[in-house]
């Protein structure tokens, strides 16, 4: 990794960089770069999973509804956790599980509407 480090940063203008700010050695300044860009990228990330995590549970973040084969026939609330190439994950509200489910599977995703979205009145011009 150090033979990379000196490969990749030893030329062009970021070689100037540890001695403008006055580093001796310029192998120990991008490894304590990376270190601290490593802590702060992971510090981030496990804040925001954590914060998105507890929103969902919550009931903050926006229901859907799933029309598939294994959630026929029932009349629970689901959240997006999120999507890979092959599944979607889905938190259930009703038993506070977690459901994953092959792509192929499902037949439908659609944003589930508030009772106050659907029961507004039509308001039509009098002739």
């Amino acid at each position: 990794m150090s033979a990379w480090l000196d490969k990749k940063f030893n030329k062009g203008p970021l070689r100037f960089i540890p001695h403008l700010v006055g580093v001796q050695s310029v192998r120990s300044f991008w490894w304590t770069s990376f270190l601290i860009l490593f802590v702060y990228f992971v510090t981030f990330i496990s804040i925001h999973s954590k914060n998105k995590a507890q929103s969902i549970v919550e009931g903050k973040q926006r229901q859907i509804l799933v029309d598939s084969i294994a959630t026929s026939g029932t009349d629970a609330e689901y959240s997006l956790l999120g999507t890979s190439i092959n599944y979607a994950f889905l938190y259930n509200h009703q038993t506070k599980n977690t459901l994953i489910l092959p792509l192929e599977s499902i037949n439908s995703l659609a944003p589930k509407r508030s009772i106050k979205q659907t029961s507004l009145p039509v308001i039509t011009k009098p002739e």
